[in-house]
């Protein structure tokens, strides 16, 4: 029900504003309804989970998605000089690939985040301390920057690929040697791209747009002319 949503609405800005919440003791009574209450326990609370993660971006987005940046990289690195084992279990190319994926998903989680917390800023739902910092990360000339950066590492990439193919005279190659370059160089294109239209989005959840009764003034109704009789 709506009041759910709103009774978790009112504690959580408060709790952002930095207002002091107490808790004042009370007693529960029985209601004295006749017919079965409407709440559904799963529909419902489904729903008003939904409503909280809402609020959460850092606990929701951005700390999942840095955690797997970490270990995305502490995998690739491990991984790119070669196969390693642990114990009897072999770890290749496959598990590379799925470092690589890490890398990825943890940094679209982030630049979400980064962009609820943008929106936030924007609806008073977050203070404006934060502010500076995401407008920082998520500007367009320093997400263009970065993107570029890693699409030249990924290019860069591509041509040692492609350089280490024209060797064989472009004839068959050992896959577990090229998706060593490959991947690592696709997955720096696409984290590039991605980081430059994140800063596109970011710079267009940044606009300030005018809002009717904030703005816009409210000009004086002209008086009428008097009437003559002819």
């Amino acid at each position: 029900m709506p009041g759910m949503e709103f009774a978790s609405e009112l504690v959580i800005r408060a709790a952002l504003a930095g207002y002091s919440i107490s808790e004042v003791p009370t007693t529960l009574r029985p209601d004295g309804r006749g017919r079965p209450s409407h709440l559904h326990t799963w529909r419902d609370g489904w729903r008003h989970l939904r409503f909280l993660c809402v609020f959460a971006p850092r606990q929701l987005l951005i700390a999942p998605g840095i955690l797997l940046i970490l270990l995305g990289l502490a995998g690739a690195s491990w991984l790119l000089p070669g196969e390693r084992r642990i114990g009897g279990v072999g770890f290749d190319v496959s598990a590379l690939v799925y470092a690589c994926l890490s890398i990825l998903v943890g940094a679209q989680l982030v630049m979400f985040g980064g962009f609820a917390q943008l929106y936030g800023i924007q609806e008073g739902l977050v203070k404006q301390v934060a502010h500076a910092w995401w407008s920082r990360m998520f500007r367009l000339e320093t997400c263009v920057a970065t993107g570029l950066a890693l699409i030249g590492i990924g290019v860069a990439g591509t041509i040692l690929a492609v350089s280490v193919w024209s060797d064989t005279d472009f004839g068959p190659l050992d896959p577990r040697k090229e998706i060593r370059i490959v991947v690592p160089s696709a997955t720096a294109v696409a984290l590039g791209v991605s980081v430059v239209f994140a800063g596109l989005f970011a710079s267009l959840l940044s606009l300030r747009t005018a809002r009717p009764g904030r703005s816009t003034p409210v000009l004086p109704r002209p008086r009428p002319l008097p009437q003559r009789s002819v």
